[in-house]
């Protein structure tokens, strides 16, 4: 079974006067292409404040960005539970998803039938 997590940024908000980056939209996906199915997850997240060295704005990356996410995610998880997820137990509640997800559809498939 190879199943893979994949974080992608689906959106940017920022500062017209700065640049700064305040929020960002983000989709995690857990994907196993042995049995083509996946479950996933859309949200947006506010960034705590800004960095210590802006990075301008034509200069994120989109790993650049994955990063902040997980960062962030991770450090509000780092002051309690009541602040949410970090990123790995993101991922480990769509790996949990997806389990559940085949026991109660186990002959169904998702996908397309091209590459």
């Amino acid at each position: 079974m190879a199943i893979a997590n994949t974080w992608s940024i689906l959106r940017i908000e920022r500062a017209k006067d700065t640049g700064i980056v305040s929020l960002i939209e983000y989709r995690v996906a857990v994907a196993d292409d042995e049995k083509k199915d996946a479950a996933y997850e859309q949200a947006s997240i506010h960034l705590e404040a800004a960095p210590e060295t802006p990075v301008a704005f034509e200069a994120i990356t989109n790993d650049l960005a994955i990063q902040w996410v997980k960062d962030t995610l991770d450090a509000r998880n780092a002051k309690g539970e009541e602040f949410g997820p970090s990123s790995k137990d993101v991922e480990d509640r769509l790996l949990n998803s997806l389990a559940v997800q085949r026991e109660f559809t186990p002959d169904v498939m998702y996908g397309f039938p091209w590459s």
